[in-house]
């Protein structure tokens, strides 16, 4: 998924922060994009790349594999959408992700963490 911290109310590194606080995996494949690592440092071509750097600092990948079960989707879903709702929250850092050991960050979502 993209996020667009604007429309969201966080950056894509902060939901990262609190899928894994909620146990969910999630991947930045697309971060930092080609034309920023070794192999392709001083290339004519990369220039300019705003577009290509707004993408690759906003893209993450979630879990998505053969035997995912629905629940789980239904899971990370309801996570995103409290983690926008509580963003306000979220973003200034009042909700703390760091000693939560299997327990929700999120006031609204069960954690299957610790389960």
């Amino acid at each position: 998924i993209s996020i667009d911290a604007d429309v969201y109310g966080m950056g894509r590194d902060r939901l990262v922060d609190v899928l894994t606080a909620e146990g969910v995996e999630t991947r930045n494949y697309f971060d930092p994009p080609l034309h920023r690592q070794t192999a392709f440092a001083g290339a004519e071509w990369a220039d300019d790349l705003a577009t290509v750097e707004r993408a690759s600092g906003s893209v993450i990948s979630l879990p998505v594999y053969p035997s995912l079960d629905s629940s789980v989707v239904e899971r990370i879903v309801e996570i995103i959408g409290m983690a926008h709702e509580c963003a306000d929250q979220i973003a200034c850092g009042s909700a703390s992700f760091a000693s939560t050991e299997g327990a929700s960050v999120l006031p609204f979502v069960t954690s299957a963490a610790g389960a």
